[in-house]
């Protein structure tokens, strides 16, 4: 029995040709119940009859849900004869939801049809689907629409889709001012992986990203080793650049940073932690002189770390460059803020693994030139699991301590008229981060809390100096 063919139903031709003579367009949904549902079929429907009156009735989550992605390049190639958007989205588990709250990166795909159709005439519908609360998932439909129609976004792209990937990856996707525009990783499988969860382009490779005109800001989460190559090749592209930590491993490389041509403090180094509630309380104490003159500062980091941790290039002392851009970097920054440049060092540092020769456990007195004393103790041998972090500030007028598991705790405060608060906080500093970020690149209100290029170098030669 010979299959139906849609294209070759006599029905289907005379419906064309009537529509033409009275001038009426007829659209076709990609329907999965139908004949023609995927994308490439639809594709080639458009072109064999783009000239007999047929147009496309484009529904965003039909193709989901059959697994396929929408991407700007679909768009371009239908651009003639899509006449109408059905805009709708569901959850994990195959639910109807309100538009914005389910799988669907309507952010990407709202500035890929304003960006294709331009000032063409076209329908945008909410189809809602939802049925436990219909009005709700309407009005909330109708509402996000309105914004990602009308409130400009930071577009980022990111390589490297390792093991902190999804935090950043999060962090870019939640914040309302930014969408995820694309990803790319030498490991192809984390990076389809990424591209799927975040419903994002991936790239073949990095210059992809960096040719790629919606993507405004390249997100660097690579090893250690490629930052400052990576970083400079953002800077030639003229995108602006967000480097995790290390922004570089030898102070050499730092200079060349910042005596590019195309460095105009189109930077920003990923400490998050700086944006942790009390971590913001010490600042401020320190800045409105509360504490008083610092006397002490001591850091702890008491991590753990499996041996399977360093199989990879965590493993390996070129690429990794120390526990101390790793493990240490954040700490150190906040210790930098605190106390100023360095006078004196007098460290032990050990390795006690026998699979790498990466240190894990460091020890160091230290001297600054403003008089404070210092004490540093960060390791990565706390067997089994973490410990947690400290921070211990002694001023002329009081003492602080910081703890929690990345400084996010107040756990000790000793001054005048002053109690420990809880500030824990229920936004995650990766999420105040990229807001502030998406802030400053869309209103040019710079938040004093994000790392410049400056802060990074400063991070590193701090390194280089307790490790020499």
């Amino acid at each position: 029995m010979a299959r139906y063919s849609f294209v070759s139903d006599p029905l289907f031709k005379i419906a064309l040709s009537e529509a033409k003579k009275e001038g009426v367009m007829l659209l076709l949904e990609n329907e999965p119940s139908c004949y023609i549902y995927k994308m490439n079929d639809i594709k080639s429907l458009a072109r064999k009859f783009a000239d007999k009156n047929l147009g496309i009735w484009f529904d965003v989550a039909n193709f989901y849900k059959i697994k396929e992605q929408v991407f700007r390049k679909d768009l371009e190639e239908l651009k003639d004869v899509v006449g109408y958007f059905h805009l709708k989205d569901f959850n994990e588990i195959g639910n109807y939801v309100a538009l914005g709250e389910g799988i669907i990166n309507y952010k990407r795909i709202v500035s890929d049809i304003r960006k294709v159709f331009g000032d063409k005439d076209i329908f945008l519908s909410i189809e809602t689907h939802v049925r436990s609360d219909p009005k709700r998932a309407t009005q909330k439909s109708l509402q996000t629409l309105n914004k990602l129609l009308s409130e400009k976004r930071i577009g980022y792209g990111i390589v490297g889709c390792g093991q902190v990937f999804e935090k950043h990856g999060s962090a870019v996707s939640r914040n309302e001012h930014s969408e995820l525009r694309a990803v790319s990783d030498i490991d192809q499988n984390k990076a389809e992986a990424a591209s799927e969860q975040f419903d994002c382009e991936l790239k073949a490779n990095f210059n992809e990203l960096l040719v790629d005109d919606t993507i405004d800001v390249i997100s660097i989460r690579t090893p250690n080793d490629t930052h400052a190559r990576l970083v400079l090749k953002t800077l030639e592209s003229d995108k602006y650049c967000l480097c995790e930590k290390p922004l570089c491993l030898t102070s050499k490389e730092g200079e060349r940073i910042l005596k590019s041509k195309f460095y105009k403090n189109n930077i920003t180094v990923n400490f998050q932690n700086r944006f942790n509630p009390a971590v913001q309380q010490l600042l401020k104490y320190l800045e409105t002189g509360a504490l008083g003159k610092v006397i002490l500062c001591s850091i702890d980091v008491r991590w753990w770390r499996d041996d399977e941790y360093f199989n990879d290039w965590h493993g390996d002392i070129r690429r990794v460059g120390g526990m101390l851009f790793n493990q240490g970097a954040h700490a150190l920054d906040l210790m930098l803020q605190i106390c100023g440049p360095i006078k004196k060092i007098t460290k032990i540092k050990k390795s006690f693994r026998k699979n790498t020769k990466v240190d894990d456990l460091y020890l160091a007195l230290l001297q600054f030139k403003s008089g404070a004393l210092g004490k540093i103790e960060i390791t990565t041998y706390t067997k089994s699991q973490s410990c947690g972090t400290s921070l211990f500030v002694i001023g002329e007028k009081g003492s602080i301590q910081l703890g929690g598991s990345s400084f996010n705790k107040v756990e000790f405060l000793s001054l005048k008229n002053e109690s420990a608060k809880n500030l824990m906080d229920t936004e995650d500093s990766h999420f105040k981060l990229i807001r502030a970020l998406n802030e400053y690149l869309l209103k040019g209100k710079k938040d004093k809390l994000l790392a410049s290029a400056e802060d990074g170098v400063k991070v590193t030669k701090f390194i280089e100096e307790l490790y020499r």
